[in-house]
């Protein structure tokens, strides 16, 4: 009797037609579903000392548990690669290769792992930086990074990811001097 009385106020707590809230560990689980993805994306960023915002356009390659793969192909071509907590920052055209142990830079590694501990669904890894907060269902949801650490606050005031299923389709980053950033991501077919 006990599980019938559940099962139906279950049924009457969500209206038909409407989806159930979703949580940061569902929204997590189901970005973790998908091992690899590869999107486009066009980024946007509005700096207080230009009248015009800069974009950018290029490719984005995810492989779990932490490859990252930013490749701008426009107006410079530049590949950010991010594993094992290290990035590398190459611009082909002018034969220029940076590394950096994300360790020795906490701020750095704390803006690339939104990114990634997101796309691989680790709830450790955000919670390391940032508070998290999500709101929407799994059609379409928001997942809000609030930063934590001091070093990570002097620069960033939030993270914002929109989404729909497993597909990330925009992040946004406020900055605390008042520039932004916006990446409009869209997924390729898996």
């Amino acid at each position: 009797m006990a599980a019938v009385t559940a099962v139906f106020l279950a049924a009457i707590a969500v209206p038909a037609g409407a989806e159930a809230p979703l949580t940061a560990d569902d929204l997590l689980a189901m970005l973790a579903q998908h091992p690899q993805s590869r999107a486009r994306f066009v980024e946007t960023r509005h700096l207080a000392i230009l009248d015009q915002p800069l974009v950018s356009r290029g490719t984005l390659t995810f492989e779990t548990p932490d490859r990252l793969l930013k490749q701008t192909t426009d107006p410079i071509r530049e590949n950010l690669s991010l594993a094992d907590n290290r990035l590398i920052v190459e611009r082909p055209d002018e034969g220029a290769r940076r590394s950096f142990d994300l360790q020795q830079h906490p701020a750095l590694w704390a803006l690339l792992e939104a990114f990634r501990a997101t796309l691989a669904g680790d709830r450790a890894g955000l919670e390391r930086f940032y508070g998290v907060a999500v709101t929407g269902s799994a059609r379409a949801w928001q997942l809000t990074l609030t930063p934590i650490q001091p070093e990570v606050r002097k620069r960033v005031t939030a993270i914002v990811m929109a989404g729909a299923g497993a597909d990330i389709t925009r992040m946004e980053m406020q900055e605390t001097g008042g520039d932004r950033s916006s990446i409009a991501i869209t997924p390729e077919p898996r």
